[in-house]
């Protein structure tokens, strides 16, 4: 769905990127600066890179070894920024309706209708933008940006400039459109979580370089990285299935590590989850631990260990088909002899559910 390689050099520093993807959606994830909003400000045609080869969804946007040079406003891409930069005159449904004008087939009310009801819009349709909270601002300037019917979507950090109470409001309205459209979406960010809940792909982004690009789970899980992403990030992401949520308050999900316990969650039997396990909350046993309080108890056998820093390594564990993260420290490393094809049951203290659902 994405081809994107770009060289530009800017007088103190240098961009040069070649990020594709198939997946659906697409995460751009590095620290500020890193030069992902140039990438996206090339494709959205704001920004003229000394060259580049530009394709979504199997068309050329922008080749300039072709000079091949779509104008903006025909590239049809659909960009939602930090700020929701809604006309402030107009109320919620004269925003939308605005949209439909540069849409490519004819005017329909029931399109207009099902992205309301897709963002939980229908209470504020009649309201200004400044009687709205961040994100049903948000939600207003997706909408807008979906009823363009662009060929992708463009997310610039849009979760940056709202607090945590109203990311949580905004993302699982986030998921829902990723599961019932099928758009291809590129979501920028410096904000792991944010991609995490979100992406399929990621291309991790610093000082003008990709470090490293693929599947979301496979990128996390690469111990070589864990200084990229730092030791209260590092971890796992696994997909697993719920099977029961049983009387005393606890959903088990099903995945191929083991079976996962978490406070009971509003997710139906039989969805599809993904959980993320940080390498911190990980702890490493050469024997079945008895007794405990722990859960989630998962047996595997050690894949790689990876030297993290002065104090420690990480351990990289197959459980399953999924591969789990486990910081350990020097002194256990040598006092449990872990060694590679080692087996090993680990006690996982906590795991996070990332894909919070609406009704």
């Amino acid at each position: 769905m994405f081809d994107l390689r770009l060289r530009h050099q800017f007088n103190a520093a240098s961009l040069d990127v070649h990020v594709r993807s198939d997946a659906r959606v697409l995460a751009l994830f590095g620290p500020s600066g890193a030069g992902k909003t140039s990438l996206i400000k090339a494709l959205e045609g704001s920004f003229a890179p000394q060259f580049a080869v530009l394709k979504v969804a199997g068309e050329t946007l922008l080749d300039t070894t072709q000079s091949i040079r779509v104008p903006t406003h025909r590239r049809r891409l659909g960009v939602i920024y930090q700020d929701a930069r809604l006309f402030p005159h107009m109320t919620v449904a004269g925003n939308l309706r605005y949209a439909e004008q540069f849409g490519r087939a004819k005017k329909l009310n029931s399109a207009f209708e099902e992205v309301v009801d897709l963002l939980g819009l229908e209470r504020v349709l009649h309201q200004r933008p400044a009687t709205l909270s961040g994100g049903e601002a948000q939600r207003v300037a997706i909408g807008r940006a979906i009823l363009s019917q662009p060929r992708a979507l463009l997310l610039d950090e849009p979760l940056a400039a709202i607090d945590q109470a109203r990311r949580e409001e905004i993302i699982p309205y986030l998921l829902r459109l990723k599961r019932e459209l099928s758009l291809p979406m590129i979501l920028i960010s410096h904000d792991l979580n944010d991609v995490v809940r979100l992406a399929d792909d990621v291309a991790l982004i610093d000082e003008g370089r990709v470090v490293k690009q693929g599947a979301l789970a496979d990128v996390l899980a690469n111990p070589e990285l864990s200084q990229f992403f730092g030791p209260s990030q590092t971890g796992a992401v696994i997909n697993g299935h719920v099977v029961a949520h049983h009387p005393d308050g606890i959903t088990e999900i099903a995945t191929s590590a083991g079976s996962a316990m978490l406070a009971q969650i509003e997710t139906k039997v039989g969805a599809d989850v993904r959980i993320r396990v940080l390498a911190k909350d990980v702890m490493i046993s050469r024997e079945k631990p008895i007794g405990l309080s722990a859960l989630n108890i998962w047996h595997g056998s050690i894949v790689s260990i990876t030297p993290a820093g002065a104090r420690g390594v990480v351990v990289d564990l197959k459980c399953g088909s999924d591969h789990i993260l486990a910081f350990v420290t020097n002194r256990s490393l040598q006092a449990l002899a872990l060694e590679v094809g080692a087996a090993c049951w680990l006690v996982v203290k906590s795991l996070s559910l990332t894909d919070p659902q609406i009704s």
